[in-house]
Order: structure tokens, then C-alpha cells, then sequence
């Protein structure tokens, strides 16, 4: 160093170092699960339960993934990815139609940019570029909820507008008006009995000109004395979903070659479904069938998609060890849930009347015109009427029951549009507007139905619960890195709620001994809104929350422990001291009502048997780091071998890791007593040194949590003295 002799300015060398950046996050976990829709087996990263709606749909009955989806966000996450499994003969529903001799066909889909949020421009995300690469703009979207779409297409009413010919040559002609036409679009020439469908080649506004695809027919006299009628084919669609327009798509051309083809524009915008366009379609081709027109495009009407299927009554071991591999391909997760692993046979539960509502005579009502509604209930797999179908109208108080042929009449009801709710066994409950008008009476009933709306209800998977040993072997799986990737810690529930002391012992004695599982039990209550029954949830979801709250809160070093859950009601099981003791030697890390202070998670110790890898917020530093450097240090592959590359290298990594001593990350009051690095000849002698390979060794002392706290009481004369002990 330079010596300082007399004031001035002098110049020291500094270190060089390549600055690795923050720390790798650990705080996102991985929840695998049943969901109503959504692309299946991929990981789709969401960041709110509102996200998780809009992607996967409703909470699929009987469902635990939602609660504990819902139970991470409220406990204290911010991002979670979740994988939809499904079974192996899950396919999304279709529908086609043939015209002209060219086969379209409407299939259920989910656009990629609705998953990603990705704007233009914008550099996707591991897990974005992936989706992108496999499936392009839109990704398939298996299951039942599909056969409740309907794509309904029109033909919007064309404006003919006169145009001057060119009697020498047979493809010009010059609006008089050039709005709508432009390059690529359909139009129609008429003159007399002679028509003329064409693709515009080349639209010029400036000159007024028009040029077709194909000449005029020979029928057609042209000269300045002699215009034809020209108009501009135009095409619309909408997306029914139940029923309910979802999305509307107006304007469209039946064209391939315009910038607003139908099948482009949907397949661009529309979030429910995708239509596959056939090769070679000619928007201009007519062909006669049974002496009917028809175009290379889908006539006006209703193409009503069929045969989802989620597959859940087929799925088993090997659904969830694919769909455990599914996430492997996304470096950011740390843990792995999967609340809908332990489910249980659904309880069949006697339906009761609920009271009538006692009239509100403070206010007088309104009179308003009343109708009704005649319609019919049908499978949307088969068609077939659905009977003893429960028929609601949102706010109006009135309800019936489908009878023969899913048929019902609800009356009294104001007129306009009405929701209806519909519930039946073994259906998915639907929500659908329908009309109410006063022309409806118990004669519509008697019509063929052709003139009464078709309401769909899907049917309902029953989910089959996995047996004990298909539990426990894909529990094991969970903690294997081969299965799940490195780098993660599995947060595993308990396989039953209702698990005794000597259950939840004998269960975790069955997970084996590994630093990659977190077991954490008993079970929770969550409290439905309005009622003051429990709905039992494994704790999965909660616990995922306290290590993100945790981690988001101090740091990666801080334990979940005694970190409250979020709306949990209660806990099916508490324990005296002894069993408590049992349950932490077992490492059970227990979940128990705290008074006055909630239910927390109380323990933080993985399955290991190594005492230096019992705690989790030690194996979590570890992965922290390592992943840190893995994906920080890639700069050093096919650096100089030399001196100042192992310098360098060996101050960037302490940089970083004076950085985490300061955030209390190390035991240790200074950095020589925190960590370590060695990266000179000593780690990297000649011989190694030949073969390319630059070592670099690290050694850091984590923190490790205070997890009994106890304190000695001393009465003195003026005061009385707390010491705290380890």
C-alpha cells in the first residue's frame, strides 16, 4: 500500500470482482393439484388468488388445491406455480364443420399471452419461453369444462355500393366508396343475374382502384357506361360459454389473406378456444351440395364444442410422479406441495330446505311485469335431458325442479335477462343468463324444444382417493431430486385428518430420513363463509406461506417456525407436552393453537438424521447459495487460467457472502469467523489446473434457531434479574 507522507490525493488499487447480484430466492413453491381448467401437466407461475381463478376456473369439487392456494397468499406468499394433473385420457373438447369440402375445426384452448402477462417486446420467462416453444400462442386445455363452449358465427348483412368497370381489363374496378375495401378482403360483384365472388389483390385509396383476384365473368358488360354493385363480405363470432357470450369478435373477413381473418383474429384474442384453418382455403370457392351453396368458410350458426374429458377417475401414482416431473424444468421453485395427494372419498351429505327468507316489510315492492322461463336441461356429453335439476333465479326468489326430459317452466319472475343457477348430482354447477319474457307459458313446454333454449351441465368426475401406499410412494418421491429437480424442499401433509398421535408417528417414520422433506400435521379447519362448520385442509398450502412470509420477512435464514396461518379456525388434534416432545423428536413439526396468539406452525426441523442438516432454514441457505453460484458464475467458464481469474473469482464470491453475513445470515460477529474461500494453488494444484478445471472452496457457519427458550427468575432486594438461556 501506498505510505501516506503528506496531504494530497493518492491512488489505491481495487479489487477486482464480477458482482454476482442478490441471492437466489427460495420462497416459491409448487403446488400440484385438480383444477376445473387450464393447460395441464405445466407449470404456470401465478402471483394472487385472483390470477389463479381467472387461469384454472372455478375450485373443482372436492377439490384441496384452491384452499391451499388461497391459504399461501393469505399466510404471506407472493408467487407460487401451480401444475393441473390430470389422467391419461384427458383431451380438450372439439367440434368441426366440413363446407366446400374443407374441414374447420374449434377446439378448447388457452391463449399463452393470458398466462404470461407477457407484453410486447417483453423477454419471456423460463417458464414462458417453454410454453411458447411447445405450444406456440396457445396451449391446449383438457377437460369437461370445454363441452360448455359454443362458438356461434354470422354473417354480417353486406352494404353494396356502386363501382365503374374497365372495359379492358377484367379485374379493375373503381368504387364509388373505398371504406372496407382493402387488400386481402372478400367481396361480391353483382351486375343483373350475374354475381361473382373475388379476393381483392391490391387496394389502392389514392386512385380510387380496386383489383381482383380473378376476372369477371363473361356474362358482365363493362365500360364507363356500365357499373356493377359491389360488397364486402364480413363475418362475426362469438364465444358462449354456458350459455353467457364471453367473447365477441365483429367485423371479421372469411378471408385467410386479410389482416382480420376470422381464424386469426380468434385464435389471437379469444381465451377459451382456437380454430384450426384447413390448407389451400380459396375465401371465393362456391360449391353446390344438395342444392345448397356453400363457401369455403363456417355457415352462420351454432358449433357447440364436445367430448372434454379431465380424465380424473383414471388418474393414479403415475399421473402425479409425471406431473412431479412437469415442474422440474423451472429452476426458481423451492418447494413442492400437493394438497390434493391426500384427498379423501367424498362424504355424501343429506341436503336440507333452507327456510324461506322472511319477507322485508319496511320496504314496499315494486310492481313490475313478470314472465317466466320454458327451457330444457341437458347433458353437454350426451344431450340427454337431465331430471330432478335444481333451477334458481339469482334475486328473484324463485326456484324448480327439471322434470321429464330436463324440461321446467320457472315462473314469476321479472322479464329481462335472469341468472339462473343450476345444481344437480354429479353435474358441475352452472351459472347462465337466459331470457324471461311474458309469451312463455306450460304450452312451450309441449314444442318439440327446438324452440326453447338448451341449458348444459357437466358432468362431475368423481375423484377416486389414492391408497395408503401410492401416498406414501409419491410422498417419497417428492423428496427425491430425480423425480422433482435439486434444489427443493417437499412440504409433505399428513395422508388422513382425522390421524391420531400413533398415525402421525408411524407416518413419518414411513417418509424415511432426508434433508428434502418437511412433514408438518396435524390438519386444519377453515371456516366456510356464513356457516360455522369446518372444511378439514392439509396444511401444506398454510406451511408453504410461513417459509415465504418468513424468507420475504428476514431472509432465507429465518425459520417458518412460529410463524401464525392465516385464517385457520382450528386444529382436529392437540397434544399435551409429552406428545408434543414426541412429535419434535420424530421431527413432526406441529401446527397448535397458540393463546392469543393464533395457530401457528411450531417447528422447523427437515426428516434428516444429520443433525447438521436438521433445521430447514439451514438446508434453504445451503440451497440458496449453491443456486446462486451456479447461475452467477458462468462468466468463469473459458476465462485465462491464471492468477487473476482465481482472484477474482474468489472476491466476487466473498462479496456476496459479506453481504449475507450483514443481513445476519452467518453465525459469527466477523467475516473470518462467518466464512471462508480458499481458490489459490492449494485447491488448484497443476495437474487439475491441465485439465480446465478451477476450484473454488467455500465454508460458511449458519445461523441456526433458538428452538427452547427458558428463563431464571432471581428475587433480589430492589429488583428482580431475567437472564436467558440456550
Amino acid at each position: 500500500m501506498t505510505l501516506l507522507t503528506r496531504p494530497g490525493i493518492y491512488q489505491r488499487p481495487v479489487r477486482p470482482t464480477r458482482r454476482i447480484g442478490g441471492i437466489a430466492r427460495r420462497d416459491i413453491p409448487v403446488f400440484v393439484g385438480f383444477t376445473t381448467r387450464g393447460p395441464a401437466m405445466e407449470p404456470i407461475r401465478i402471483e394472487s388468488q385472483r390470477q389463479f381463478a381467472g387461469v384454472f376456473g372455478a375450485p373443482y369439487p372436492t377439490s384441496l388445491l384452491p384452499d391451499a392456494v388461497k391459504g399461501f397468499f393469505e399466510t404471506g406468499g407472493t408467487t407460487a406455480y401451480v401444475v393441473r394433473l390430470v389422467g391419461g385420457g384427458a383431451v380438450p373438447a372439439a367440434a368441426g364443420v366440413t363446407t366446400a369440402g374443407l374441414s374447420w375445426a374449434f377446439s378448447a384452448r388457452t391463449r399463452v399471452a393470458d398466462l404470461a402477462n407477457l407484453r410486447a417486446g417483453e423477454v419471456p420467462m423460463q417458464w414462458q419461453d417453454h410454453l411458447i416453444r411447445t405450444y406456440g400462442q396457445s396451449i391446449p386445455d383438457p377437460g369437461a369444462w370445454g363441452n360448455g363452449l359454443t362458438l356461434r358465427v354470422s354473417h354480417d348483412p353486406a352494404r353494396a355500393r356502386a363501382a365503374e368497370t374497365d372495359a379492358d381489363n377484367r379485374r379493375v374496378l373503381f368504387p364509388v366508396e373505398m371504406a372496407g375495401f382493402e387488400t386481402g378482403a372478400l367481396v361480391q360483384v353483382v351486375q343483373g343475374a350475374e354475381a361473382l365472388r373475388a379476393v381483392i389483390e391490391r387496394a389502392d385509396p389514392l386512385r380510387r382502384e380496386v383489383v381482383l383476384d380473378r376476372d369477371l365473368p363473361a356474362g358482365m358488360t363493362l365500360g364507363p357506361d356500365h357499373d356493377v354493385t359491389m360488397s364486402v363480405q364480413a363475418i362475426s363470432a362469438e364465444v358462449l360459454l354456458n350459455g353467457q357470450r364471453v367473447e365477441l369478435f365483429e367485423a371479421l373477413s372469411p378471408s385467410p389473406f386479410h389482416a382480420d381473418f376470422i381464424a386469426a383474429a380468434v385464435n389471437r384474442e379469444s381465451r377459451f378456444l382456437s380454430v384450426e384453418v384447413p390448407d389451400g382455403v380459396d375465401p371465393a370457392h362456391e360449391v353446390e351440395v344438395e342444392g345448397d351453396i356453400e363457401f369455403a368458410y363456417p355457415a352462420a350458426g351454432d358449433y357447440t364444442l364436445s367430448g372434454g374429458v379431465d380424465g380424473l377417475k383414471a388418474q393414479g401414482e403415475a399421473d402425479w410422479l409425471a406431473a412431479l416431473q412437469a415442474q422440474k424444468i423451472i429452476d426458481e421453485i423451492a418447494l413442492v406441495a400437493a394438497p390434493d395427494l391426500v384427498r379423501q372419498k367424498p362424504v355424501e351429505t343429506e341436503e336440507h330446505d333452507a327456510p324461506l327468507p322472511a319477507p322485508n316489510l319496511c320496504h314496499l315492492p315494486i310492481a313490475q311485469p313478470k314472465g317466466a322461463i320454458a327451457a330444457r336441461v341437458e347433458d353437454a356429453e350426451t344431450g340427454a335431458g337431465i331430471e330432478e335439476v335444481r333451477i334458481e333465479a339469482a334475486g328473484e326468489g324463485q326456484s324448480v325442479e327439471s322434470g321429464d326430459a330436463g324440461l321446467f317452466l320457472l315462473e314469476n319472475i321479472s322479464i329481462g335477462l335472469v341468472e339462473l343457477r343450476l345444481s344437480a348430482e354429479g353435474y358441475l354447477p352452472a351459472n347462465v343468463m337466459v331470457q324471461a319474457s311474458a309469451d312463455q307459458d306450460a304450452a312451450s313446454l309441449s314444442h318439440s324444444g327446438e324452440d326453447i333454449p338448451a341449458l348444459r351441465l357437466i358432468p362431475r368426475d368423481d375423484i377416486p382417493a389414492l391408497d395408503t401406499i401410492s401416498i406414501e410412494a409419491v410422498q417419497r418421491a417428492m423428496v427425491d431430486p430425480f423425480h422433482v429437480g435439486d434444489f427443493r424442499i417437499a412440504v409433505l401433509d399428513p395422508p388422513t385428518p382425522a390421524a391420531t398421535p400413533e398415525d402421525l408417528l408411524n407416518w413419518v417414520a414411513s417418509l424415511g430420513r432426508t434433508a428434502r422433506g418437511f412433514a408438518a400435521g396435524p390438519w386444519i379447519g377453515l371456516g366456510d363463509a356464513g356457516d360455522d362448520a369446518l372444511r378439514m385442509q392439509p396444511p401444506s398450502g398454510h406451511v408453504c406461506g410461513a417459509f415465504a412470509v418468513a424468507e420475504l420477512g428476514q431472509g432465507v435464514h429465518r425459520a417458518p417456525g412460529n410463524v401464525p396461518l392465516r385464517h385457520v379456525k382450528s386444529v382436529p388434534l392437540t397434544v399435551g407436552d409429552a406428545i408434543a416432545g414426541e412429535f419434535h423428536r420424530a421431527s413432526l413439526n406441529l401446527i397448535t393453537p397458540t393463546p392469543g396468539r393464533g395457530i401457528r406452525l411450531m417447528g422447523g426441523r427437515t426428516l434428516s438424521s444429520d443433525l447438521n442438516w436438521q433445521h430447514a432454514n439451514v438446508r434453504r441457505l445451503f440451497d440458496a447459495l449453491e443456486r446462486t453460484l451456479l447461475s452467477r458464475l458462468n462468466w468463469a467458464v473459458f476465462e485465462t487460467n491464471s492468477v487473476a481469474t482465481r482472484q477474482i473469482l474468489k472476491f466476487s464470491i466473498e462479496q456476496l457472502l459479506e453481504r449475507m453475513r450483514r443481513r445476519g445470515m452467518f453465525a459469527g460477529s466477523t467475516a473470518e469467523a462467518a466464512y471462508s474461500v480458499i481458490c489459490d494453488a492449494q485447491v488448484n494444484p497443476p495437474a487439475g489446473q491441465a485439465r480446465g478445471e478451477l476450484v473454488a472452496e467455500i465454508a460458511i457457519a449458519p445461523t441456526q434457531p433458538y428452538e427452547f427458550i427458558s428463563f431464571s427468575l432471581s428475587a433480589q432486594a430492589d429488583a428482580i434479574e431475567v437472564t436467558e438461556q440456550k
